[in-house]
């Protein structure tokens, strides 16, 4: 085996090597090898195309959910209305069930293929921990996508196709159907949570590009110093020095369109450096250092180079902050959200300890009933709405956990059991159900407060 271990070979380096063959007499050589280390946009394009893979099985699976909709909303207007189910509907619901198995089957190459960029990304140190963490989440999101609810849906539906049962069948259907919508849900805070890690990403690759740029040009200045005598290496290394810059340039304006949509601060701010005067500066210093190293110029092509380094170094910093900018502005965000949700929800816990004390002296055939389930209803209306918040503040981070939406459910469930003893004059457990209530918004409030220290 060749051990290359003292030549300091980095990404995007090439080494060229030939076996030589000698007995007593003659020798023979080979022909030239050559061994190419991948470019760090060889690396980051990889990384791409297992995303894009992902975007077309994600969009195979959507169109499979909109068919299973038709098919299942066919079919229940088709009992209805025949009083039986057609072979054609049989069919159709059968190859419904098979489109379902068909999603598990790609939501499992998602997995394997978010598996492959931790592994591209861990290998080469492409992607910072925060990034790496929500690859983690996603795998996670992904598995638990596959419910045992919806399994159980199958086949209950498939059982009830079997007995055709008109009213299991409907049942069956419905069900089978409430669960492909939970799986949607899910589904949809899948792509919109990929789409901002993607753009992360994307922040990420610049971030290395630019470091990457810094590196090579430490090294080329080194070389100058060390070696000027080796021209033909140092001119190529300092053209190759040239085509990185035109590939970084390309990645801004890549970086600066996929921000558009999910930050526009840090689309501008991208744009701003686009069009600062350091980066054609950058391209003629770069330019005047291979332009030197072609003429002999040794000492003109180190002071440009040096130029150059610094330039770079300017760029690196500002990738750096519009790098941070774009956490702290996410960060920030998230924030108010998660404020505003904890005051709205402290708010309606004062109104509903307001509920329960006027609750305590009650009686069943007190005037007041009807006035104190009014208020039980507008805070149930109230509670909608903050449901609403909660559910688009999960599509953007992991730290609006399961547990939250359960503790949340409770809330709306002793709330409603509440306004129906009322209803019925029933207020010992009526009463009951109010404090339930209480104690589950302040649980929920609890729940929130720890997600937020935690994002933070």
């Amino acid at each position: 085996s060749l051990d290359i271990s003292n030549l300091n070979l980095s990404m995007g380096d090439e080494i060229h090597f030939w076996f030589i063959a000698k007995d007593q007499n003659n020798s023979t050589k080979s022909n030239k090898f050559i061994g190419k280390f991948p470019t760090l946009e060889d690396l980051f394009t990889k990384i791409e195309e297992y995303e894009e893979d992902n975007n077309e099985w994600i969009e195979d699976i959507q169109e499979s959910i909109n068919e299973i909709y038709e098919t299942t909303q066919e079919t229940k207007l088709d009992i209805l209305k025949n009083k039986d189910l057609s072979i054609e509907k049989e069919k159709n619901i059968e190859e419904s069930l098979n489109k379902v198995n068909d999603i598990f089957d790609e939501l499992e190459k998602i997995q394997e293929n978010i598996e492959k960029i931790k592994e591209q990304a861990e290998k080469n140190n492409l992607l910072d921990q925060n990034l790496m963490e929500k690859f983690d989440h996603f795998q996670k999101l992904l598995q638990d996508m596959m419910t045992p609810e919806l399994l159980n849906a199958m086949a209950k539906l498939q059982e009830a196709m079997k007995n055709l049962d008109q009213d299991k069948l409907l049942n069956a259907l419905e069900n089978f159907e409430f669960n492909v919508e939970e799986f949607e849900t899910q589904l949809d805070r899948f792509i919109e949570m990929f789409e901002l890690a993607q753009a992360e990403q994307k922040l990420d690759e610049l971030n290395q590009s630019i470091q990457n740029m810094l590196d090579k040009q430490n090294t080329l200045i080194d070389k100058m110093i060390s070696e000027p005598e080796k021209n033909k290496m140092l001119n190529s290394r300092a053209n190759k020095q040239e085509n990185r810059f035109s590939e970084f340039k390309n990645l801004l304006n890549e970086s600066s369109d996929m921000m558009e949509s999910i930050s526009e601060s840090t689309s501008n701010k991208i744009n701003t450096l686009i069009n600062d005067n350091i980066m054609p500066s950058t391209k003629n210093k770069l330019n005047e250092t291979t332009q030197n190293l072609s003429n002999n110029n040794a000492d003109q092509a180190q002071g440009k180079a040096e130029s150059a380094k610094n330039n770079l170094s300017d760029i690196a910093e500002q990738i750096n902050q519009i790098k941070e900018d774009f956490k702290n502005e996410s960060m920030q965000k998230l924030t108010k959200e998660f404020i505003l949700i904890i005051d709205n929800l402290l708010t309606i816990s004062n109104q509903q300890e307001n509920i329960i004390q006027r609750s305590k002296q009650i009686k069943s055939n007190s005037p007041h009933l009807q006035e104190i389930n009014s208020e039980q209803n507008d805070i149930n209306r109230e509670l909608n709405q903050i449901m609403k918040a909660i559910l688009n503040l999960s599509n953007k981070t992991f730290f609006m956990k399961p547990v939250i939406g359960r503790s949340f459910g409770k809330i709306k469930t002793s709330i409603t059991k509440a306004i129906s003893n009322f209803e019925q004059r029933k207020t010992s457990p009526g009463k009951k159900n109010q404090i339930a209530a209480l104690n589950n918004l302040n649980s929920t409030i609890y729940l929130l407060l720890d997600a937020l220290n935690e994002m933070q």
